[in-house]
């Protein structure tokens, strides 16, 4: 995406003013500021604490997969998918030392139920926060609450009695501890992570509760983000280890992005080929099946860039916009290239050459349980 964005550059198909412009500046500041948590939670020797805390309460496989896909899994409903893998996947690195057979459940519980765990949230993952950004959604929250948690809550349980079915030999065994109560102390303090996680939490459930009273606060998403981060970064002495760690390659992926599908977009091109289905494409399993297949080819993100403007172009009500949505996250479940989230895990584990899982596996559960997916958010958004 970046070489893409220098060819556009250096061949002056853009200037680099329009490149700035083009730029969703919002969702960058909202990702930046997640991600500087993030990191700081994970070098404070918190996630420790709370995998001890996970293990501790849970005897066995089967309680912690269920642990991580309903506390984790939904932790990304205002996390942020990309920053709940980051939190989680040490998380189970930590909980399966001493147990390599649990990993690959454990790591599949988490893998999707970060995706569909983010799917009813206006921040749940870049591409609703895209959404919800830019489209007339007025309350937001509110809009994909009514509209997507029902069903998510019933998917996310589907899949749940799916891997544990499958998994059944290897969850049923017994969780071991010994592993997690001799870890060594982190050189970086508590303090500043502990409270940018608590503002964090904080200023979003008010942003969430201004919109049922419709008294809006002043501060935008991005900016709770950025505001959440200040304390690591005004009171740490250790601000620059953690901005060197953060995940700087996404945040660069969604740089370039922007200035890639704006050149797209300014071509005409995509504008020409849709025009003659342009009836067509706010029907929700047009855009549901669109959104899931095309996503597999140029990534969720893009295709929500590019969809955005044609539902905007015919006015498609709320519930085009909550397909959309849903679509393109469940995409993340089909192949492991389809969600950022789904790279980062695996990464995290192959850093440490660990296996977490192959491909093969998670494309064919994927393959099996997204078409009833996609089904049950289709009843729901029809009624």
């Amino acid at each position: 995406m970046l070489l893409g964005a220098m060819v556009l550059l250096f061949t002056q198909h853009l200037s680099y003013l329009q490149a700035f412009e083009s730029i969703q500046w919002d969702i960058i500041r909202y990702l930046f500021g997640v991600f500087i948590l993030a990191e700081a939670l994970d070098q404070s020797g918190l996630l420790t604490r709370f995998s001890k805390y996970i293990a501790q309460y849970c005897q066995t496989g089967v309680q912690a997969m269920y642990f991580i896909i309903y506390v984790i899994g939904f932790s990304s409903a205002m996390l942020m998918n990309d920053t709940t893998a980051i939190i989680g996947a040490p998380i189970v690195l930590k909980l399966t030392q001493t147990q390599p057979q649990l990993r690959k459940p454990l790591l599949l519980a988490l893998t999707y139920a970060i995706t569909l765990g983010s799917v009813f949230s206006p921040v749940g993952n870049p591409q609703n926060l895209l959404i919800t950004l830019h489209s007339p959604l007025k309350q937001p929250f509110l809009t994909f609450f009514k509209g997507l948690f029902l069903p998510t809550c019933l998917n996310v349980s589907l899949m749940a009695c799916f891997i544990h079915s499958y998994y059944r030999e290897s969850l049923i065994q017994p969780l071991s501890v010994s592993s997690l109560k001799n870890t060594p102390k982190s050189p970086i303090p508590i303090d500043s992570s502990l409270c940018g996680l608590i503002l964090f939490i904080i200023l979003m459930l008010v942003h969430i509760i201004s919109e049922f009273i419709q008294q809006p606060i002043p501060l935008s998403i991005d900016q709770i983000a950025l505001v959440s981060s200040a304390p690591i970064l005004i009171f740490s002495s250790h601000r620059i280890k953690i901005l060197k760690h953060i995940d700087w390659g996404t945040l660069i992926f969604f740089l370039s992005l922007f200035i890639v599908v704006h050149s797209i977009w300014e071509t005409q091109w995509i504008q020409h080929q849709i025009a003659p289905l342009q009836s067509k494409l706010s029907q929700l399993p047009i855009i549901l099946t669109l959104s899931a297949l095309l996503s597999q080819l140029i990534s969720n993100v893009p295709l929500v860039a590019l969809y955005l403007p044609v539902l905007s172009n015919i006015n498609a009500p709320s519930n085009a916009y909550l397909a959309l949505a849903a679509g393109s996250t469940l995409a993340g479940n089909i192949l492991i290239l389809g969600a950022a989230s789904n790279i980062i895990i695996i990464q995290y584990f192959k850093k440490r050459k660990l296996e977490a899982f192959s491909c093969l596996t998670f494309t064919c559960i994927g393959l099996l349980l997204t078409p009833i997916h996609l089904w049950i958010y289709k009843l729901w958004l029809s009624i």
